[in-house]
């Protein structure tokens, strides 16, 4: 999870890219987004951008990756409840696709993001995209796109991160980096009985039972999921209170802004919790900017300070990124504790406008 665009003038960490990290891991735990879909079959729509995917291996590949989660958790429990239905279109704006995937050319360093939309915790939407190529833009491995495939996928059931690492390769799925010259081949989803172990598979099943995305879910969701059955108390716990402004400097901010090419957009990002609103340091930040041009949607994640916040630098690149509106969206955890600012929730998300001088 390194770097993101050189538009952004701090260090944003990106879902899922290329790295070496210094051990591997045999996970035992992993934390949960605590939301949830309450329907069943999911409905999947995947497209590929301009000439990501001129031949449709791609697509392929990514719906193979869809089927490979299906095939894991059918396979723990009777019959196959567990069911998705893949769209040869988006349907409509007012009923877009529950999982929309966009692969797209080249992504700088960033390989896949998933963006998912909730309320009152029922998963609304989720939004994949997926890299084809590398930074330098050579076409990615189709066993490596697989892989980065199926661990956005596990995002878009709800699930975060792997949160463990004992030093025993190989890494898991859910693991929040990789390293595609130690594990190479396609990696799937564990189970807590499996070989490797890990918790992918179980933490599903966790919240959904063994009668689909649609049954009967689990109510109140815990922070996170353990195969040991004792995860660490996680600090904090319960919901953190998230907003986003913008403006030209530090201290002049808004929920909207307006800025030519060229411009330097400060973004902050304020958490806290409580009644008191007391501010939290320390907590993971997940950003999104989507942009009127989605091939340059910028995400990553940054971290706040002491005062509850985290402050990141965008310079406005007009004739890349486009002109119109460009919402950011984040999503924020704390051990146990979470909370969101997503695009149409209509709380807390933010707008900027970008204009041509």
């Amino acid at each position: 999870m390194k770097f993101l665009r050189v538009v952004l003038l701090v260090i944003l960490l990106g879902t899922l890219v290329i790295s070496v990290p210094d051990s591997f891991a045999v996970a035992d735990s992993i934390d949960l987004q605590r939301v949830k879909w309450d329907h069943s079959p999911i409905t999947v729509f995947i497209e590929a951008k301009g000439k990501a995917d001129p031949d449709g291996d791609y697509e392929m590949d990514m719906e193979k990756a869809f089927n490979d989660w299906l095939d894991g958790l059918n396979d723990e429990v009777a019959g196959e409840p567990f069911l998705l239905t893949f769209l040869d279109s988006p349907e409509t704006r007012r009923r877009p696709a529950d999982i929309h995937v966009q692969l797209k050319k080249n992504t700088g360093s960033v390989l896949g993001t998933a963006s998912t939309e909730s309320s009152g915790g029922i998963i609304q939407t989720v939004k994949i995209n997926l890299a084809t190529q590398n930074a330098l833009g050579i076409p990615l491995d189709r066993a490596d796109f697989r892989t980065i495939g199926r661990h956005e996928i596990g995002h878009s059931w709800a699930l975060r991160h792997t949160t463990d690492d004992n030093g025993v390769a190989p890494i898991d799925l859910m693991h929040p980096t990789f390293d595609f010259v130690e594990n190479t081949g396609d990696v799937f989803p564990s189970t807590c009985a499996g070989s490797p172990q890990g918790p992918d598979i179980d933490a599903v099943l966790l919240i959904y039972g063994d009668d689909g995305f649609g049954g009967a879910n689990l109510a109140d969701i815990p922070a996170s999921f353990s195969c040991s059955g004792s995860p660490p108390p996680p600090p904090g716990g319960g919901a953190l209170d998230v907003s986003i402004t913008n403006g030209p400097t530090h201290n002049d901010q808004e929920n909207t802004g307006e800025y030519v090419h060229r411009d330097l957009v400060h973004i902050l990002v304020t958490v806290t919790e409580g009644e008191g609103a007391s501010p939290v340091e320390g907590a993971a930040v997940h950003i999104l900017i989507e942009t009127p041009n989605p091939a340059s949607d910028l995400v990553g994640d940054s971290t706040t300070n002491s005062q509850g916040i985290a402050h990141i630098h965008y310079k406005v690149n007009a004739g890349r990124d486009g002109t119109g509106t460009y919402h950011i969206e984040t999503e924020v955890s704390n051990g146990g504790a979470s909370g969101s600012c997503i695009h149409d929730n209509g709380v807390c998300h933010a707008d900027f406008d970008v204009a041509r001088p």
